[in-house]
């Protein structure tokens, strides 16, 4: 695949670049002396410059893969390996091992995969990633030299934005497009999304700091072609791609009004100011969420604030403090796009999760489940993209064909019918487009099935949705809500061809999400219905023999999943004889109908469905939760219980709407955390004025100041105490009482005293000292 594309690249471009790049064979590593032979076949046949890739099984299927650019004279310019694999454990002593004996004195240099996963899915990714790496390599080329340090910057900079801002990527571009667009127009601003090592991430952090002359370096990288990633962005992305409103203005201006003090109110306060920019004229801002007060802020001020912030926060990430050098310049610039893409970058390293998006989602989701409550209904299930839409139409009536959407193979619904079909949207795109549960009746005699009267089909969002966790934790809880109303349903599960993966991945992450769905899936399963979508004629009849191989496969922690043994072994049985396999332009609607219609009910589904929440999603969700604790532990030692409090507030809700085990076990760490912290400070106070308050001591201001200190803390956290701590925490009063009681003892004391003792006047100096800093003494 990769040469094949690079071979495309060369005849279309072939006076584009001077270097050359050879893709050699696959190297394994349990052939002895396989990789040492493929680098001596390298130096020995290729001559100038060159771009060497080889593809490398490390073992258990795990691909990796490594770059080495040979200068002229046949030295070696730079080594490099991309290991595509999520927590990868793999080390690279071998592979430099079997390196040196060919080439020396080289140290092979680890590259951030631009594209990562699985390890199952390792060889497609590294396929992707070697594309990319061959791509930006061919790009530096035409860059200027003095360009060359601050790029390196940049780009490491920026290079998270492919991973967590998705309208960024080139999923569909052909390397020979990527490289098309490098000869482009000139760039409107210059982000790049390209893996830097860490030996270059070094020197980038040592480069000039000058900030005119990082001006400069970056209006000169504007006026030139970066990588391909960027210019795709500067030739279609626009304001209106940010999906900035009115609406979402206000919602932004509302989220970070009601926080403490923290990072994540200057970036949503950046973002709202910069917004209302780039929207300019546009923009109609409501007055009663713009005070007079707020008017005055400027940007470069809120700039300002949050690199303070993330100082006192101790946000030290090399990636954060790049970018935020970077959108210190393009606000200086007044490029707004720019500005809005990296802060974009930022929010998304420091909060993985909107919540407040995430909260606005669960509060609006769609009324439509009060049109099925005590409704008997047939419910599809699967991932976005799957054809549930396209299924429905079919089953409904509509006439379906052929057609083609920005270049894309499209089956569309025409001549339709039936009134409830026109909620119901199709598209070609690996894009959720059903945002809400969708009820479609359906009557027999309208489609010529035998079945009597009607039937509901209910159109859902896919799980998985590509619009970000949020969407997708939303459409989780709207699915079991709408579910839990019914009178009965027939669960019909839609699993398309395109996301099966290769190694059958994605069918068995999507049995994973139903498993999660369901309890007692041992008595509900027989209800299930399986339809299997965009399949090619060649593949319909390997189904069965699919899941067989799947089940030969299954690791031995899957297989003491009951759940999900139990949807495997059923959608195996009932695909034995005949897989449904949907061909809505030549298949027989009321065929399928009646089928799904005779098909096993789940009655109280109340009692069957339970929330869920897809393995990506709860992975992003467990993030933003233990970046929720560190924070509360960082914030009680700085003693800023108002952000405490917002925090844990935050925790108690995402608690009671998720009901999550992991988010109630960190909720509860974190509130016995903050109420230890408290009685620690007790117990500092106590030892302080036990210490203070000895016989023949002197009474040292700093000290009783700092009682004062433990004192008035206990005091601030009253509403954090109410909310969340409990009797656990200690109260202020605790301190005052203990206080009294030492006073008391002196009093004592003094009475027991001869007039002439000279310890008196120290004990009437301690007290009087003691009430002009308490009054209840």
């Amino acid at each position: 695949m990769l040469s094949i594309a690079l071979k495309t690249s060369s005849q279309r471009n072939p006076d584009r670049f001077r270097i050359q790049v050879h893709v050699l064979a696959d190297v394994y590593a349990d052939i002895s002396n396989q990789l040492e032979e493929r680098l001596h076949e390298a130096k020995d046949n290729y001559t100038g410059e060159f771009i060497l890739i080889i593809p490398y099984n490390s073992g258990n299927f795990h691909w990796i893969g490594l770059l080495i650019q040979f200068k002229q004279d046949k030295q070696i310019q730079r080594v490099e390996y991309i290991d595509p694999v999520n927590k990868s454990n793999y080390s690279p002593a071998k592979l430099q091992e079997q390196f040196n004996k060919v080439f020396p004195n080289f140290i092979l240099q680890s590259r951030t995969a631009l594209y990562k996963g699985n390890q199952a899915d390792s060889a497609s990714l590294i396929v992707k990633n070697l594309l990319e790496a061959i791509v930006e390599f061919k790009c530096k080329e035409v860059e200027h030299a003095n360009t060359s340090k601050l790029s390196d910057q940049i780009n490491d900079t920026e290079m998270f934005s492919n991973k967590t801002f998705e309208p960024f990527r080139l999923k569909s571009m052909s390397i020979n497009d990527r490289e098309n667009a490098c000869d482009e127009s000139p760039s409107i601003f210059p982000v790049k999304v390209a893996q830097i090592d860490e030996s270059r991430e070094s020197k980038s952090t040592k480069g000039d700091s000058d900030e005119s002359v990082k001006e400069n370096e970056i209006s000169k990288c504007e006026r030139k072609p970066c990588s391909m990633l960027s210019l795709d962005i500067r030739k279609s992305y626009s304001r209106d791609d940010f999906q900035l409103t009115n609406e979402s203005l206000k919602d932004t201006y509302k989220d970070f009004d009601l926080m403490p003090l923290c990072t994540e109110r200057f970036l949503l306060s950046l973002w709202y100011l910069i917004s209302v920019k780039l929207i300019g004229k546009d923009a109609i801002v409501d007055q009663t969420i713009m005070s007079s007060d707020y008017r005055k802020l400027e940007i470069d001020e809120e700039l300002q604030c949050l690199k303070e912030r993330l100082k006192l926060e101790e946000i030290s990430s090399t990636k954060i403090q790049h970018a935020v050098e970077t959108l210190s310049i393009y606000i200086k610039n007044e490029n707004w796009i720019s500005s809005l893409i990296i802060l974009k970058e930022i929010l998304h390293e420091i909060m993985p999760l909107n919540i407040y998006e995430l909260f606005r989602l669960v509060k609006n989701i769609d009324d439509a489940a009060n049109l099925i409550k005590d409704k008997k209904i047939i419910f599809f299930l699967g991932n976005t993209g799957s054809g549930k839409s396209t299924t429905i139409h079919f089953l409904a009536g509509s006439k379906m064909i052929k057609t083609e959407i920005n270049g894309l193979n499209h089956i569309e619904p025409t001549e339709i019918k039936n009134v409830d079909l026109k909620r119901i949207v199709t598209a070609p795109f690996a894009k959720s487009i059903t945002r809400c549960i969708t009820p479609v009746t359906v009557y027999f005699k309208d489609i010529g099935a035998y079945g009597q009267d009607s039937i509901i089909l209910c159109d859902s969002p896919g799980f998985g949705d590509t619009n970000g966790p949020e969407v997708d934790i939303a459409n989780g809880i709207a699915i079991v809500r709408a579910i839990q109303v019914c009178e009965s349903v027939k669960p019909v599960l839609i699993i398309s061809y395109k996301s099966i993966g290769d190694r059958y991945e994605g069918l068995k992450d999507l049995t994973h999400t139903l498993a999660r769905l369901i309890q007692n899936t041992k008595h509900q399963i027989k209800a299930f219905s399986y339809i299997f979508t965009k399949y090619p004629k060649n593949e319909k009849e390997t189904i069965h023999a699919s899941l067989e191989t799947i089940s030969n496969t299954l690791s031995d922690q899957e297989r003491s999943d009951t759940n999900f043994m139990d949807i495997f072994r059923d959608m195996f049985e009932k695909t034995k004889k005949n897989a449904c396999v949907l061909d809505p332009i030549k298949d027989d609607p009321s065929k399928i109908l009646d089928e799904l219609a005779d098909s096993i009910d789940i009655n109280h589904p109340e009692d069957v469905f339970q929330f869920f929440i897809t393995e990506k999603s709860k992975s992003i969700l467990d993030k933003q939760v233990t970046k929720y604790e560190l924070s509360i532990k960082l914030a009680t030692k700085r003693s800023e219980y108002s952000l405490v409090k917002y925090i844990l507030d935050q925790l108690k809700f995402l608690n009671i709407l998720l009901n999550q085990e992991s988010i109630e076990e960190i909720y509860v760490n974190c509130t016995r955390y903050v109420s230890r912290h408290f009685f620690e400070e007790y117990q500092k106070a106590i030892l302080i004025l036990n210490r203070s308050l000895l016989d023949e001591t002197i009474l040292i201001d700093e000290e009783i100041k700092q009682y004062r200190t433990y004192f008035d803390h206990a005091n601030l956290v009253e509403d954090l105490r109410k909310r969340h701590l409990g009797n656990e925490a200690i109260h202020s009063c605790a301190y005052i009482e203990y206080l009294n009681e030492k006073v008391d003892n002196l009093a004592k004391n003094l009475q027991e005293k001869d007039i002439n003792d000279l310890s008196i006047k120290l004990s009437i100096d301690k007290i009087k000292i003691l009430s002009e800093y308490f009054d209840d003494v």
